[in-house]
C-alpha cells in the first residue's frame, strides 16, 4: 500500500506523529502527503485589511493548501507588514468581492474566525457587505471572536449591525470590547441556539449596568452555556438572580477581579456545580460555595491563605483530576495535585 492508495484518515493519523522538519519534506513527496502534512503545518490563516485579494492569491497559488486551514484571522496590520505580504504573494487583477468569494470556496474547513473590526473600517460599503456575508456563509463556522477594542464609536455601528445579522448557529462566541454594542450583538446569541461557550471581556471600567444580561437574556431556551469567561469589568454584573437563571448548565467559569461575594451565594443557591473555576476574587463566600458541592476538578485562585482553601476542598478531593493552583500576594505559588 502506498500513500496514494492509503485511506486519507489513516494517512493523516500517521502524519500526525511526524516532526516539523519531516512534515516540510513530506509536502514535496506527493499530493496526498502534501495535503496531510499541510493540515499539520498550517492551521491558522492570518491576513490583513486587503484580505480579499490575499486570500484569492493563496487559493490560486496552492489549491492543496487552502483546505488545510481550520482558523481564519482578519487583522488590521501596519502599512509595512501589508506591503511585505504583497511582495510575497502577488495580487490578482480581479475585483475585491470576486476575489474573496473565490477564496472562500477553498476555505471550507475553517471553523474558527477571529475578526478585528478595524479591518473593515476603510472598506467600501458594498465590499464590506460582501465580505461579511461570505464569512457568515462558511460551512464549518462554529467559533467566532470579535475584537471591538478601541473601536466603539458611532462609525463602527453599521459594521457591528452587519455582524449581528450575519453570524448565527455558533457554538462559541468571544467578544473583546464593544460594551456599548452588547444590545446589538445579542442578536448573534439569539440566533445561536446551540451556543455553549461565551467569553466577554469589556476591558473598560464604564460599561452598561446590565451589559452581560443583555447577551444572556437573548439566548433561546434551548441554549446551554457551560463555559463562561468574563473579565474584571464585567465581574460585578454577575451578581444578579436574573443572570443566574440563564446559567443553569454552567460548568466552567473564569472570572476576573472584582467579583462580589453575592456571586458565590447565588451559585450555591442556584445549585450550580462547577467542574472548573478560575478567579481572582477570593472570599469567605467562595470557600462556603466550594464546600457546598462535590465534583470540582480544577481550581485556580489568588489567595493569601492556601491552607484554608485546602480545608474547604476536602469534599472535592476525590474528584480533583487537575492541579489546584493558588497564588499569594507575594506571587508565590502552590500547586496541589489530587489523585
Amino acid at each position: 500500500m502506498t500513500s496514494a492508495t492509503m485511506p486519507p484518515e489513516l494517512l493523516q493519523l500517521i502524519v500526525d506523529y511526524a516532526s516539523l522538519s519531516v512534515l516540510k519534506v513530506l509536502r514535496r513527496v506527493s499530493k496526498s502527503l502534501h495535503m496531510a502534512a499541510s493540515r499539520r503545518l498550517f492551521t491558522t490563516l492570518m491576513v490583513d485589511d486587503d484580505h480579499s485579494e490575499l486570500l484569492a492569491c493563496l487559493a490560486a497559488h496552492d489549491s492543496h493548501l487552502a483546505p488545510a486551514f481550520n482558523a481564519l484571522e482578519l487583522k488590521s496590520l501596519s502599512k509595512g507588514r501589508r506591503s511585505f505580504l504583497h511582495r510575497v504573494i502577488p495580487c490578482s487583477k480581479r475585483s475585491a468581492p470576486d476575489n474573496f468569494l473565490i477564496a472562500l470556496r477553498h476555505l471550507e474547513q475553517v471553523s474558527s474566525v477571529s475578526i478585528d473590526v478595524k479591518a473593515f473600517r476603510g472598506m467600501p460599503v458594498d465590499v464590506r457587505a460582501t465580505t461579511i456575508q461570505a464569512l457568515g456563509a462558511l460551512p464549518s463556522l462554529s467559533n467566532l471572536k470579535l475584537d471591538l477594542l478601541r473601536d466603539e464609536d458611532a462609525a463602527v455601528a453599521p459594521i457591528i449591525a452587519s455582524f449581528a445579522h450575519t453570524f448565527r448557529n455558533l457554538r462559541a462566541l468571544h467578544i473583546v470590547g464593544g460594551a456599548a454594542h452588547y444590545s446589538t450583538l445579542s442578536t448573534i446569541v439569539k440566533n445561536s441556539p446551540h451556543l455553549t461557550s461565551l467569553t466577554v471581556h469589556a476591558r473598560r471600567r464604564s460599561i452598561p449596568a446590565d451589559g452581560l444580561g443583555q447577551l444572556l437574556r437573548s439566548a433561546p431556551d434551548t441554549t446551554c452555556i457551560d463555559t463562561l469567561d468574563v473579565d474584571a469589568a464585567l465581574a460585578a454584573t454577575l451578581s444578579s438572580t436574573t443572570i443566574m437563571q440563564h446559567l443553569g448548565s454552567l460548568r466552567y467559569l473564569t472570572i476576573g477581579a472584582g467579583a462580589q461575594e453575592t456571586i458565590w451565594d447565588l451559585l450555591r443557591s442556584s445549585q450550580i456545580k462547577l467542574h472548573a473555576l478560575k478567579t481572582s476574587s477570593p472570599s469567605t463566600a467562595l470557600m462556603a460555595y466550594l464546600q457546598s458541592f462535590t465534583g470540582l476538578r480544577s481550581l485556580s485562585v489568588d489567595c493569601i491563605a492556601p491552607s484554608e482553601y485546602l480545608r474547604a476542598l476536602r469534599v472535592n478531593t476525590g474528584h480533583m483530576k487537575d492541579s489546584v493552583m493558588m497564588k499569594d500576594e507575594l506571587d508565590s505559588r502552590w500547586a496541589f495535585q489530587f489523585a
